[in-house]
Parts: structure tokens; C-alpha cells; sequence
């Protein structure tokens, strides 16, 4: 975390949340109003072209017209006296999805009813996720839908997102662990078959307690998702119904998932 934090209008940062390659994320209060926000900042060496910036401002303009009760809302966009452009969310404080479906394996089915009807929704919009990993869905309790508190997922993190409409390479982006084939390849359109590769992952994370496909080094573990065939310790009755749709979305023909 970069030891000097820039002045936001408006804002007043609390603490950092959390750093990635493309921008910083701090929890701010809201001089307007005390509420509590979320703000991402985007890195200054990432600043340096006007595609990141483009990409950056989408983001905010992407994510702030659609509403969802497992997306942030997102409210705000601004450039700090330093320069450093910011987007204002919804912050969202909750545990990571892999840890809150392991200490509650009652929930399995509604996180992933919740996750997938997300994910459909952000593709209906022609947007793609393109860094679904665990870290970036959170899991936290809330009454806002029964008498009783129930989880509720949040789909965080669209720093990598892009509409489908505007094609194009996305380069190797993403998390090594949750890179589907096309996107290791590079080929040249990305669809939401990439998301489901992802979300096959994350599925069988929760089934197995660990990645599909591992290896000592990065190149071992893209090689892996290249070339490796699914396979499991054992079949659990309680979530035979899941197998069949983790083959399917971990298969490396795009056509299939």
C-alpha cells in the first residue's frame, strides 16, 4: 500500500481496504452526509494512458447504471487535487464466499442461486465480469428480503469488466486460478463463456476445497487449464445435481459451456 494517500473532496479516508494491480481501495465517510463509502482510486502508474482511464471511467459509467440487489451501487466519480481519478461505491462489508460457504454448508444452494442469477444479470446488460473469483464475491447477512437474516451475495471488483458489444483482445488479465482457455490463449472475442469457465471453478472450490487445476508456477497452472481434464476426490449425494455443470463450465471448448 503506497505510503502516501491523496486528498479526496468530499471524502475523508478511514483506512485502506485493499490494493490490485489497476487501483487502491479505501472505506471513506461522506463529508456531505457520514455515510460510509467505499472508494476506488485508480494507481497513478495506470494513470499513464488514456485506454486505462477509458477503462476506469466505463467502469463507473457501466456499473452506476445498473442496479441489483447483489451489485454495488455506485455514486460518485471524481479526480483528487493530485490528479488520482476515484469512483465512490456501496461499501460492502462481508466474508469471502469459499470462507462463509465453509462454515455454512446449509447456505450452498442459495450463494450459488444468488451468484449465478447475479452473474446472468450483469450478461444481460452485455457486461462481462472477467475476474470472478472468490475474493471478488462477498457474503454478508441482511434482513432486507425476510423477518430472518439471510445471506446475501455481492459481486465486487469490475476493474476487468468490458461490454461484449465492444470486442476486441483483452490481453492476460485476470486470476491464473479462475482463467479460462480463450482468455489464457488470447484469442480474439471473449464471451460470457469466460465468466461461466470462472464461475465452474468457484463451484468446484466449494464441492472440492481446492482449485481444479494447480502447478508450482504460473505457466504450470495455465498449461494446466489448457490441457487438464476435471476430475474429483469423490461424488457428495448432497451435491450430485452440481457435477454435471462443473464439467460443463470447466470444459475447454467454448461452444460447450
Amino acid at each position: 500500500m503506497s505510503s502516501t494517500t491523496p486528498e479526496f473532496p468530499r471524502y475523508q479516508v478511514l483506512e485502506p481496504l485493499g490494493e490490485g494491480a489497476v487501483a487502491t481501495v479505501f472505506k471513506v465517510r461522506s463529508l456531505k452526509d457520514g455515510s460510509i463509502r467505499a472508494l476506488k482510486a485508480l494507481k497513478p502508474e495506470q494513470a499513464q494512458t488514456d485506454r486505462a482511464i477509458r477503462r476506469f471511467e466505463d467502469e463507473y459509467r457501466i456499473l452506476g447504471a445498473l442496479h441489483h440487489p447483489s451489485l454495488p451501487e455506485v455514486y460518485d466519480y471524481g479526480i483528487a487535487s493530485d490528479g488520482t481519478r476515484f469512483i465512490v461505491m456501496e461499501f460492502v462489508e462481508g466474508e469471502q464466499l469459499d470462507r462463509y460457504a465453509a462454515a455454512n454448508p446449509a447456505d450452498l444452494w442459495l450463494l450459488i442461486y444468488q451468484l449465478t442469477e447475479a452473474l446472468a444479470f450483469i450478461h444481460d446488460h452485455d457486461l462481462l465480469h472477467l475476474d470472478l473469483k472468490p475474493g471478488n464475491v462477498l457474503v454478508h447477512r441482511t434482513r432486507a428480503f425476510a423477518e430472518d437474516e439471510q445471506p446475501l451475495v455481492s459481486l465486487i471488483d469490475f476493474g476487468l469488466s468490458y461490454q461484449r458489444k465492444e470486442g476486441g483482445r483483452t490481453g492476460l488479465v485476470g486470476t491464473a486460478g479462475y482463467m479460462s482457455p480463450e482468455m489464457i490463449r488470447g484469442d480474439k472475442r471473449i464471451t460470457r463463456a469466460a465468466d461461466y469457465y470462472a464461475l465452474g471453478v468457484i463451484l468446484y472450490e466449494l464441492i472440492e476445497g481446492r482449485q481444479p487445476f494447480t502447478g508450482k508456477t504460473l505457466d504450470e497452472v495455465l498449461r494446466a487449464h489448457l490441457s487438464e481434464t476435471v476430475t474429483f476426490s469423490t461424488r457428495k449425494v448432497e451435491v450430485a445435481d452440481l457435477y454435471p455443470w462443473v464439467e460443463k463450465f470447466l470444459s475447454k471448448d467454448v461452444n460447450e459451456r
